[in-house]
């Protein structure tokens, strides 16, 4: 057996939340319960291979129809999910399972990347790190550190 992981079907999942299955609905729920913490985003913590995000603020409208989904998952395992509210370009409740692969998250933040082009947005995506080993990921996908403790991805290049 090669000593290295395999991604295998990985499927990434684009929807309104009233448009998930209930399975898929219970297992993202449990991954962001499992891995997003309450506590202060703008701070980085310590959690070794844990990549999370947190929402920092509601939709500026406040309209629950602006927050899209993206489920990741391989066969009926979810295994990372985000939610983009599209009005702000806002990224938030990433959660991606520690046993994930990077491809994972590359698979996540691409399709991220192309709805957001397929809607029409311009300008960037926003989101804010929950730690340093997050920070680091984010940055080796084109993200920037713009404040402190948010990172934009110009949707421009």
């Amino acid at each position: 057996m090669p000593s290295t992981k395999v991604l295998l079907n990985a499927e990434v999942s684009v929807s309104f939340s009233d448009e998930l299955d209930e399975h898929v609905r219970e297992q993202s729920q449990a991954l962001k319960s499992l891995y997003l913490s309450s506590h202060d985003a703008s701070k980085f913590t310590s959690k070794k291979d844990l990549t999370v995000e947190e929402e920092s603020h509601n939709p500026l409208d406040g309209s629950e129809q602006s927050n899209i989904h993206f489920i990741v998952q391989r066969g009926l395992q979810v295994v990372g999910c985000a939610t983009l509210d599209s009005t702000s370009g806002l990224i938030y409740d990433v959660a991606i399972k520690p046993s994930a692969q990077k491809d994972v998250v590359e698979a996540l933040i691409a399709k991220i990347k192309d709805h957001t082009k397929e809607i029409g947005r311009t300008g960037s995506l926003v989101m804010q790190p929950r730690s340093a080993a997050s920070l680091k990921m984010f940055e080796e996908l084109g993200f920037a550190l713009s404040s402190e403790n948010t990172m934009e991805l110009d949707l421009h290049h």
